[in-house]
Order: structure tokens, then C-alpha cells, then sequence
């Protein structure tokens, strides 16, 4: 998996290194951790902590990496996992752009986050079918509608045609349609494995840099890896004073005969928080009806969306519900779905 991070202290790397100056430096790069501490920060830091350098090959430091961002979690991470491997081994990386010329000097690297392991990756996690799209969940010898499929099955964008041009465009069958969304949710399903990992570990409920470092390191490579990028600063952003309840626990709605699965409950400034993660680009409407479905059937006051395939600065979009009428309403939306849904299948039988 690609990933490409900031860099910070550009400033100090140009007086020290004058080429700096006058060259934009170019091609490959290597994280390398920092052995230029004082004596003070040393007891701060120490030589297995958090200080990591990224230099070209002729040793020309062009920054570091940031991190309050987490970043810096990350690479220790990699190093601590090639080192296991081979002591003398590296971390390489590609200046994917840079300007040292302006008045502000700034620089971006790219690098394969992958984890060397002979481990086996998660296994996708299907609470009542072994293929992951099941339809229904039983309780007490009664089948509920999965909440996911009530609201796939009822429309609730009314216009499809930019998907519809999409499909068309993208694919030459249903067949093939069909098996690329597959691929799609079993890598979501993973991804939610990883977070559901990295959030009973700790992660939310850290709140400083050593207790996030922690965390890091008790987290398998197995499941880091599928961490998205953007979860660590999410960490540092909006989970102040968070502290975990519960992950992936399923709620029931007895009288409609509707259940899902939601992701994470924390409480917050003596509010309980309903978030559910997704893999998309940003936050869609239906992603929030379903969260606030979750939150009200939780109890929770409030319902947050995160999408970690957002481009922007902090790597994920967060979309908030805060309401009790908007939490009732997207109830309200689900239940007239599956009713619609029903009828429409009595309709089909004749009735």
C-alpha cells in the first residue's frame, strides 16, 4: 500500500545543509532514526522513541517526519519489523515532490507501507453467513433483516445515473460488476478487523504520545498494516477524552425485525458516541441514516461517520449527527424501508 507523508523541520535541514539552498533534492530516500538528541531529550526519547531523520542517499538530512501526525509511529514500526529481519536493515522512500527554493521549504515522500510477516492476514468476519453477504441475522429462533441489506434493497438516493454510467463504463458484465464490489467489502472487512484490533488495544482511549506509542506497538503486523492512514490523526483530532465501551455489537430492533452491526461506542464529555467506519472516498448520506439507525437503537446521543478514502489533509471526513429528532428520524427512514421492502414481496407473491 502506498502511502505518502509531510515532512517537517525543512527549515533547519536547509541551514545545515547549504545544497539545500541552491538543489531541490530528488529520487530516493531512507528513514533513518535520530541519534542527534541531546542529552535531555535522550531520557525523553530514547533510542528505540520516536525521533526518525529522512536523508538521500549522500546523507543530506531533507527532514523529519512529523509526529503528532502519527506518522512517526508508523516507521518505527517498519524499522522495528526489517530490523527483526536483517539489523542493518533500511526503510527507503521517494520524494514525490518538494520546493527547498520558497521561503517555506516544503517535502513530501512516498513509500510501500507493507509489513514483512509470515503471518496469516485476518480472515473477513461474517457474524451469520461464511461468505460475508448474508441477508439475515438470528436471535431466539427469529431471523432479522440485516440493516445493510434494508437500506441497499431501498433506495434512498434518488438518482443512480452517475453509478449506473459508472458500472456501464467500468465493467463489460453484472458477473464482473459483481465480483469487483466482492473484492471491495472483503477488504472493507478487513480493514474493520484491523480497527476493531487497534481500538480495544487502546488507540481511542490514548491521549498522550507515549500511550499512542504503546499501543502501536502492541498492535500485530498483521492487522497494522490494514490500519488506513488517516486513523491516527482522527486519535489525535477527535478522541480527547474518549473513552471505548464497546466494538462490533450488534443491535435489534424486536418489533421491526431489523439488526446490524456497529463498529465502535465511546463516551465523550458524558456523551455516549455511535462511530461507524467505511472505506469510501468521503461520507454519503446512506452511511449516515444507517449510523444514526445504530445510535438510536444504542441509546447513544450522538452518531459520527468516519470515511478513510478521503484525499484531504487528515487522511479521513468525519460527518456528525447530533440530534435526538435526526437520530429518531433515520430510524423512522429504516423502518418505512423494510415495510416497503415486505410489501413489495407480498406484491411479488400475488397478494
Amino acid at each position: 500500500m502506498k502511502k505518502t507523508i509531510s515532512l517537517v523541520g525543512m527549515t533547519f535541514s536547509k541551514r545545515e545543509f547549504p545544497i539545500l539552498k541552491t538543489e531541490n533534492p530528488s529520487g530516493s530516500v531512507t528513514f533513518v532514526r535520530n541519534t542527534q538528541w541531546d542529552k535531555k531529550e535522550v531520557d525523553t526519547y530514547p533510542e528505540t522513541g520516536r525521533g526518525v531523520m529522512v536523508t538521500t542517499d549522500d546523507g543530506v538530512r531533507v527532514g523529519w517526519v512529523a509526529n503528532l501526525s502519527g506518522d512517526q509511529a508508523v516507521i518505527n514500526k517498519m524499522i522495528d519489523a526489517v530490523m527483526k529481519v536483517d539489523p542493518d536493515g533500511v526503510i527507503h522512500a521517494e520524494i514525490s515532490e518538494c520546493d527547498f527554493l520558497t521561503k517555506i521549504p516544503w517535502c513530501k515522500v512516498s513509500f510501500e507501507c507493507e509489513f514483512k510477516t509470515t503471518e496469516a492476514k485476518p480472515e473477513p468476519k461474517a457474524p451469520a453467513s461464511d461468505d460475508g453477504h448474508f441477508a439475515f441475522y438470528e436471535k431466539d429462533g427469529k431471523k432479522y433483516q440485516r440493516l445493510s441489506h434494508v437500506v441497499e434493497r431501498a433506495v434512498l438516493e434518488a438518482d443512480t445515473s452517475v453509478l449506473d454510467n459508472w458500472k456501464l463504463g467500468k465493467f463489460n458484465s453484472v458477473r464482473e460488476y459483481d465480483s469487483y464490489m466482492r473484492q471491495l467489502a472483503d477488504a472493507g472487512t478487513v480493514m474493520h478487523s484491523a480497527l476493531e484490533v487497534a481500538s480495544k488495544a487502546g488507540a481511542i482511549d490514548a491521549t498522550t504520545q507515549d500511550e499512542t506509542d504503546a499501543v502501536v506497538a502492541a498492535i500485530p503486523n498483521e492487522s497494522f498494516q490494514y490500519i488506513p492512514n488517516g486513523f491516527w490523526n482522527f486519535c489525535r483530532d477527535e478522541c480527547q477524552g474518549m473513552k471505548m465501551l464497546n466494538a462490533e455489537t450488534t443491535v435489534y430492533d424486536d418489533e421491526n425485525l431489523i439488526a446490524g452491526t456497529y463498529d465502535l461506542l465511546a463516551e465523550q464529555d458524558g456523551k455516549k458516541i455511535l462511530i461507524d467506519w467505511k472505506s469510501s472516498k468521503k461520507v454519503y448520506h446512506v452511511h449516515k441514516v444507517k449510523t444514526a439507525w445504530y445510535a438510536f437503537r444504542a441509546g447513544a446521543d450522538e452518531s459520527w461517520v468516519v470515511a478513510w478514502g478521503s484525499k484531504n489533509k487528515s487522511g479521513y471526513q468525519l460527518k456528525k449527527t447530533k440530534t435526538p429528532g435526526a437520530l429518531k428520524a433515520a430510524n423512522d427512514i429504516v423502518v418505512a424501508a423494510n415495510r416497503m421492502i415486505l410489501a413489495c414481496n407480498a406484491f411479488g407473491k400475488g397478494i
